[in-house]
C-alpha cells in the first residue's frame, strides 16, 4: 500500500490501523484521513502541514485549531476565503490584508459581515463588484470602479438591483457625492 493506498483505506476501515504503515503518508494524506477521521491525529507530524493542509482540515474539523503550529501564518488569500466562508469563527487568526480583491467579493457574497474588515480598494473587476452588488447592494457605496462596468454588467447588476442605477453614468461618486463635496468646499470657505 502507498501512503494514498491507506489514507483511503483507513478513511472507510478505522478498525486497521494497527496494520498501517504510517510512515508512507504524507501531508496530504494525512489531511485527507484526518479530515475523516480525526482521532488518529496522534500519528500524523504536522509540521509538514502547508497552508493548503490547514485550510482543508479546518474547514472540516475545526477542533484542530489549538494546535500552535502557526497555521494562521500559512494560508494565503484563497485559503482564508475558503476557510471563513465554512467557519467563520476562524476571523479572530484571519491576516485580512492576504485577501486580494477576487477573495473579497466571494467571501463577501456569502459572510457580509466581514465588510469591516475589507479592503475594498482591492476589489477591482466589474465581475466581482456585480457578483457582490447584486447579494448584497448596501456595498454600493465602497465601489470605484462604475464607469468600468459594460453595458452586459449594467444588465445583469440592474435585472436585481434596480435601485442601483442611480450609479450609472456618475463618474465614480454616490449619487450625492457632488453634493457633499459642495458642502464640504463651503464649510472650508468659512472657517
Amino acid at each position: 500500500f502507498t501512503g494514498s493506498d491507506w489514507s483511503e483505506f483507513l478513511q472507510v476501515h478505522p478498525g486497521f490501523e494497527e496494520k498501517c504503515d504510517w510512515s508512507k503518508l504524507d501531508a496530504f494524506d494525512f489531511c485527507e484521513l484526518l479530515r475523516e477521521q480525526p482521532q488518529f491525529s496522534s500519528y500524523c507530524n504536522f509540521v509538514k502541514f502547508r497552508g493548503y493542509h490547514w485550510r482543508r482540515l479546518l474547514v472540516k474539523q475545526p477542533q484542530f485549531e489549538n494546535l500552535s503550529y502557526g497555521w494562521e501564518n500559512m494560508l494565503y488569500g484563497m485559503d482564508w476565503k475558503i476557510l471563513l466562508v465554512n467557519q467563520p469563527q476562524f476571523a479572530r487568526y484571519c491576516i485580512w490584508r492576504r485577501l486580494d480583491g477576487i477573495d473579497w467579493s466571494e467571501l463577501l457574497i456569502r459572510q457580509p459581515q466581514f465588510a469591516e474588515h475589507c479592503f475594498w480598494y482591492k476589489i477591482k473587476y466589474p465581475c466581482c463588484w456585480i457578483q457582490l452588488l447584486s447579494k448584497h447592494p448596501q456595498f454600493a457605496e465602497h465601489c470605484q470602479y462604475w464607469d468600468s462596468f459594460d453595458e452586459k454588467d449594467w444588465k445583469a447588476l440592474l435585472e436585481v438591483q434596480p435601485q442601483l442605477a442611480v450609479y450609472r453614468n456618475s463618474s465614480n461618486s454616490a449619487p450625492d457625492q457632488a453634493e457633499r463635496d459642495a458642502e464640504c468646499r463651503k464649510k472650508r470657505k468659512r472657517s
